[in-house]
């Protein structure tokens, strides 16, 4: 026999108390042993999750651009800067680009670029889902037609 529940239209049997109770135990079991099994297969095959995905843009200390982007994998594929070094009665102006895969470990990343000009280390950090600072350091060599060094900072948002 069914009954029907507060006139919602919603059918459920019109059965004894006790086969609800056991009925309504054998689904909450069921239910915490789903989620059980659930969370732990999400555990041990899951990605990690970044909060970092995205396009970031932003400037530097000596108020050129900076920008970069993180895949959806939590990996840094693309970094873009550009400073000017100072060197002796000369200044370059230096636009440097970074593109591979790597991954951020820690809320923290690090590239380095080298050639025959010079060398360029950026280093970056993320501060909540949608901040990060860092560095930059960087040497032209006579090569490049003007030697020198520069040492900055840098911040981005998403």
């Amino acid at each position: 026999m069914l009954a029907m529940a507060g006139g919602s239209g919603v059918r459920v049997p019109d059965r004894s108390k006790g086969q609800e109770v056991e009925n309504v135990r054998r689904v909450v079991a069921s239910l915490v042993v789903g989620a059980l099994v659930a969370s732990l297969g999400g555990l041990a095959w899951a990605r990690p999750a970044t909060t970092y995905t995205g396009v970031w843009a932003g400037d530097t200390n000596q108020d050129k651009i900076v920008g970069f982007r993180v895949n959806d994998d939590g990996e840094l594929t693309r970094f873009r800067i550009k400073f000017d070094i100072h060197g002796d009665n000369c200044v370059l102006h230096t636009t440097a680009v970074w593109t591979g895969s790597r991954p951020i470990k820690n809320d923290r990343f690090r590239v380095h670029l080298d050639d025959l000009d010079g060398a360029a280390t950026f280093v970056g950090r993320f501060f909540r889902g949608d901040e990060a600072k860092g560095t930059y350091k960087s040497t032209s060599n006579i090569l490049s037609g003007c030697a020198g060094h520069v040492n900055g900072t840098w911040s981005a948002a998403n």
